[in-house]
Formats: C-alpha cells, structure tokens, sequence
C-alpha cells in the first residue's frame, strides 16, 4: 500500500476509534424513496459489515493507476440496504439501484439518479460522472482495515470507502 493510502487508513482509524458510537444520517431526496438510513460506526477492533453502513467515499482510483482524493467540499456516499438495493449521494445528485452480493463479488444493476446541476464546488459535476461511471463497473469488493474497497472484473481498484464521514464536510 503505497504511503498516501497509508496515512489516510491511520486517520480513519483513528476517527474510528474517537468516534465509537456515533452514527450519521444520509438525507432523504424528493425523487427517491424516503426514510433516512442511520447507521452506526462498529466497536473497535472488528471490520464493519458491507451492508446497513453508510459508507462515504473517500478515494478514486485512476485508470493510470493513482489515486485522488474527493473535490474539496463535496460528499459521496453509498448505502447497501442487505435487501438488494443501493442509494447514496453521488456528490450533486442522488441515485439508487438493485445489487447483489456474495462473498467477493458485487453486482450493481441500472442506476436511477435524480437530475440537478452543482457548479459548486467546481468539479462535482464531472467528479459524479466519474463515479457513478465506476461505481457501475464494481465487480468485486472487500473490507480491510475499516475499508470498504472495489475492484473491477479484473481486479483493478476503483474506488475506496470508510464508515467514517471525512472531517470538513
């Protein structure tokens, strides 16, 4: 694990362990159904569970091998209900899908998202395209040291989650 990746694990858990307890909310969207997901941050020492945990994103993994951090200011989440369905925010909109899991293997079926345009902060707008683009590739997944991690269908990492909602936001 290269050193980037390195200190922003140590952070989380740190956070992790300071914030033992706690539990955040994704808000509701007009276009999507409603009801909020509380989630709470596992005990200390055990891995959280894939499912019924908000996870917000908190690295994107480029296709030349990289991997970057969030826009300043923005929020990407995702909540997978343990039902088949998967909501979240995508930083700007919000989107929902069907998705299967077992084991290692994710699958996510079409995604529905709601259609509003964020200037601000400059970025979102390609940075969620991004995403969904990657979230919607996701074909493997795994949970190391508080970490949610996917990976495509040849195990190329995309993206990067924790339970733990990043400071500033």
């Amino acid at each position: 694990m290269d050193q980037g990746i390195t200190g922003i694990v140590v952070i989380l858990l740190i956070i992790l362990l300071c914030t033992c307890g706690c539990s955040t909310r994704i808000p509701a969207s007009d276009n999507l159904p409603s009801g909020p997901h509380t989630t709470t941050v596992p005990p200390a020492g055990t891995e959280p569970a894939l499912e019924g945990m908000t996870w917000y994103l908190v690295v994107v993994h480029t296709a030349s091998g990289h991997s970057n951090g969030l826009v300043p200011g923005s929020e990407i989440t995702v909540f997978l209900d343990g039902n088949g369905k998967i909501t979240g925010s995508a930083g700007c909109n919000q989107y929902t899908a069907s998705y299967s899991a077992s084991s290692s293997t994710i699958s996510i079926g079409s995604l529905a998202a709601t259609k509003m345009y964020c200037a601000s902060p400059e970025g979102t707008m390609v940075q969620e395209a991004t995403y969904l683009s990657m979230l919607q590739r996701a074909n493997h997944f795994r949970i190391e040291e508080g970490l949610l991690l996917l990976a495509d269908k040849d195990g190329i990492p995309l993206l990067a989650f924790s339970t733990i909602q990043p400071p500033g936001y």
